[in-house]
């Protein structure tokens, strides 16, 4: 096979996995890593030999033409898919697990707290990190979730519409837009027009994601600015020890909001992992809900509620939190916002949201093009409960409780039943 043939195969196995309720290639072999990595133990050789093996038998039931190559393990073509396998599950490896300690400093940074000494900088490997993650999340977005929606239902019985805004990404992903077109380098830097910088100040949402794209474009001319800045400052040291120095280039928490907000999105696997939604009551003043909204004449703040997700970045920071806009419709929300946190970050919080976990989940396309459906086995609501309980010891589980209550109750029922007519011969 000719190199094109090869990529058309890679291309029609992609289209086979889709058809069979797996989003995408791509999307099963990070997938698959960031599961086996929640194993702390294993080695980076296991993990990616482990995902390789894992991802070759998903493949294999869900594609008939890998499938068929499969019967011939020595053929050049097969050799040829295991291997991009491999080389994709290990830059990806690359990517989410580079410099944990590090991420763990960035998280602490974005806040506004102070990183251990020693994390006071940022170097060039730091940045090419930054940016391929930025990278990675904006072509996860567009694989994953541009015109798609989320239908989640809960414990609660609730179902519950999530969709993702492309004008709101760059936020979502800890870009300040803003500032970089009010800094006059950087928008020479990024060839971002006086036209294009008045838009965005004037927030004209089609703009947004157009200079977006532009900085993952020239990332090698932000690259080559920052070593140019980092030499002069340090003398060829390669560490840029100023936090808050916003002469020429960004800042250590720009690119530590950057690179934690674009990791955390990356690892969001909402089809994979059980997910908690916090509810709060109407008018409650949560994180950043600054914004006032009018109704009947009187100001409430804009209504948020919460998305809880483990992640698998950090052993201190494991929970990933989307903020989501809920305004007046509990039943249709945006994601807004992204942090990462530990569950001391909500403890505040807790002992006034209402809890309830998501049961199934739809992706499914605004153009009736299809959908991927996952439903959460009774185990593993289970297992995502316990680590709840563990985590958020002021959380009021009352209603979860409720629900398990309720489907143990009804197994035992239809167990009964089962066996009554068993007996009775029928």
């Amino acid at each position: 096979m000719m190199i094109n043939d090869l990529i058309r195969l890679i291309n029609y196995i992609d289209y086979e996995l889709k058809k069979n309720n797996i989003v995408s290639l791509n999307y099963l072999l990070l997938s698959r890593l960031t599961f086996f990595s929640m194993d702390k133990s294993i080695s980076a050789e296991d993990l990616v030999k482990a995902t390789k093996t894992d991802v070759i038998g998903i493949i294999c039931e869900n594609s008939d033409s890998f499938k068929y190559y499969m019967d011939s393990p020595n053929s050049g073509v097969y050799l040829f898919l295991t291997g991009y396998f491999e080389r994709v599950i290990k830059y990806y490896h690359g990517l989410m697990t580079f410099n944990r300690e590090k991420f763990d400093n960035y998280v602490v940074l974005s806040s506004g707290g102070n990183p251990d000494e020693q994390y006071k900088y940022v170097t060039i490997e730091d940045i090419q990190n930054t940016m391929s993650l930025l990278n990675e999340a904006i072509r996860n977005y567009y694989e994953i979730y541009h015109n798609k929606r989320l239908l989640t239902t809960f414990s609660n019985q609730k179902i519950v519409e999530f969709k993702m805004k492309e004008a709101e990404l760059s936020h979502l992903l800890g870009v300040n837009l803003r500032s970089i077109v009010s800094n006059a380098e950087l928008r020479d830097l990024f060839h971002i027009t006086n036209q294009e910088r008045d838009l965005l100040l004037a927030n004209d949402s089609n703009v947004k994601m157009h200079i977006l794209m532009k900085i993952v474009d020239m990332k090698d001319n932000l690259l080559s600015l920052e070593e140019d800045r980092l030499r002069k400052i340090n003398n060829y040291d390669y560490k840029y020890k100023v936090l808050d120095d916003p002469s020429g280039g960004l800042t250590l928490k720009d690119y530590a909001k950057i690179n934690i907000r674009s990791k955390g999105f990356v690892d969001f696997k909402p089809l994979e992992r059980i997910s908690m939604a916090l509810d709060f009551p109407d008018g409650y003043e949560l994180i950043h809900s600054r914004l006032k909204k009018v109704k009947n004449g009187l100001l409430y703040p804009s209504q948020y509620s919460v998305l809880l997700s483990q992640n698998s970045l950090s052993d201190k920071y494991n929970w990933s939190t989307l903020l989501t806009n809920a305004t007046y419709n509990r039943d249709y929300r945006y994601f807004e916002s992204l942090l990462i946190i530990t569950p001391k970050g909500l403890e505040k919080y807790q002992k006034d949201a209402t809890p309830s976990i998501s049961l199934i989940v739809e992706l499914d396309s605004d153009d009736g093009s299809g959908s991927i459906k996952r439903e959460f086995t009774y185990e593993e609501q289970l297992a995502f409960i316990r680590d709840v309980q563990r985590d958020f010891s002021n959380l009021d589980l009352t209603d979860i409780a409720e629900y398990f209550d309720n489907m143990a109750n009804d197994y035992y029922k239809d167990n009964s039943e089962s066996s009554v007519s068993h007996k009775n011969g029928r």
